[in-house]
């Protein structure tokens, strides 16, 4: 297992990328804004009001590009998430550059959401996040524009085969925008690929149906990513930022300080936020990256809900999987422990439920509840959960079709 102490040590980063910075105020030296004419700064404009998102022309030089993509690289092969690229001041000052873009869409003093940060290395046969919006509930300005918009940026060409991003624009989802927790797509010719150039930006409302595709085994270089949340600066904003993104919001002004051990803790809260992706990409180092965001993350909620869920979260993801492969026996002593160690999570007693029915053992399931409920009577969700399998035993005979939630 890695350790923690190297890695959150400034001197490993600066030598693992030793062409990179790390300072104090990254945007004190940023360079100016990426160039774009104000006839393609409308057309963009346009179109994340009409259809849900724009993608851009390639706007970064050769070698802005190959140093975040030879970085990400670095990190990876080092063996840790590519998250951990925000601990230098170069993606910081990349994302600082699209002002030009940005202001016209959120305002003059738009902010960075920091819980909303992420990066990726898709290699053959992997893949981006499964389908989903971002927000479940629309979020608009007056006149159409989005009150949060994330930026996504490639840093090696996105393609159909190396697993670029897809979406169902927000004009022909009609689901959008009065049923948006709904992900299904009726009509596939609605789907539209966006491949994208490394260097150029993809951007869409945190409401759009989006999601990253498969790669081929014939891909020829993995797809490298990096992409931040940005949010307008109004209360209607922050009434909303709860279902978006936690974590407080920055500014990318000159004078704004963003220290090393921010960074770690930014790191560490996008890391907690993303912890079910988190669990499919890196199960082997789950423990580790969730021992991380304990000891670095912004809020102290966070820091809170690690020590309690963290364990438990990943013995779930485990039985979890061994449902799917039918391997009951092997699951069945991991998470009776579990529930031992945690009687009052419903979480965990619904999955020993949904491993007792499998092996033919559904009416211990209803002493086992009966059993937490006398325990611990004031628990609602235990008592929802013991109906359900209740009925499930009367209904079934003791099949675990019907155990559902």
């Amino acid at each position: 297992m890695k350790n923690t102490n190297e890695f959150t040590q400034i001197s490993f980063w600066k030598a693992l990328n030793p062409n990179l910075s790390i300072s104090t105020t990254p945007f004190s030296t940023s360079s100016n804004a990426f160039k774009l004419e104000d006839t393609e700064i409308a057309q963009y404009l346009q179109y994340v009001i009409e259809e849900g998102y724009f993608d851009t022309r390639v706007v970064m030089d050769e070698s802005e590009i190959n140093d975040i993509a030879n970085a990400i690289k670095s990190i990876v092969q080092y063996g840790l998430p590519p998250i951990f690229i925000f601990v230098y001041d170069e993606i910081w000052q990349t994302f600082s550059r699209l002002s030009n873009l940005l202001t016209p869409i959120l305002g003059q003093n738009y902010k960075v959401l920091l819980a909303g940060m992420w990066a990726w290395h898709i290699d053959k046969d992997s893949s981006g996040f499964k389908p989903h919006r971002d927000l479940f509930d629309l979020a608009t300005q007056p006149d159409g524009r989005p009150i949060n918009l994330t930026v996504w940026l490639p840093f090696t060409d996105a393609t159909p085969l190396n697993g670029c991003m897809y979406v169902l624009p927000t004009h022909l989802d009609v689901h959008h925008p009065d049923n948006l927790r709904y992900i299904q797509i009726d009509d596939v010719k609605n789907i539209r690929a966006v491949p994208a150039k490394a260097g150029s930006v993809l951007a869409w409302d945190a409401s759009i149906l989006h999601w990253g595709a498969k790669a081929s085994c014939r891909a020829s270089q993995p797809r490298i990513s990096v992409a931040m949340d940005f949010m307008i600066d109004s209360p209607e904003a922050q009434d909303n930022r709860m279902l978006y993104a936690d974590g407080p919001d920055l500014r990318m002004t000159p004078s704004v300080e963003l220290s090393f051990q921010s960074r770690l803790n930014a790191i560490g809260e996008a890391i907690w936020r993303y912890r079910d992706n988190v669990m499919d990409y890196y199960p082997d180092d789950a423990s580790m990256l969730f021992d991380f965001c304990q000891s670095f993350s912004i809020t102290p909620e966070v820091k809170s809900d690690v020590s309690r869920d963290a364990k438990i979260f990943i013995v779930k993801n485990r039985v979890k999987k061994m449902i799917e492969e039918q391997k009951f026996s092997e699951a069945l002593p991991i998470i009776e422990e579990s529930c031992s160690t945690h009687p009052l999570n419903v979480d965990a007693h619904f999955l020993l439920c949904k491993v007792l029915f499998a092996l033919g053992r559904g009416p211990e399931s209803v002493d086992i509840i009966k059993k937490a409920l006398k325990a611990h009577p004031d628990n609602p969700p235990m008592r929802t959960l013991l109906s359900k399998v209740e009925e499930s035993c009367h209904t079934n005979n003791n099949s675990n079709s019907q155990l559902s939630r």
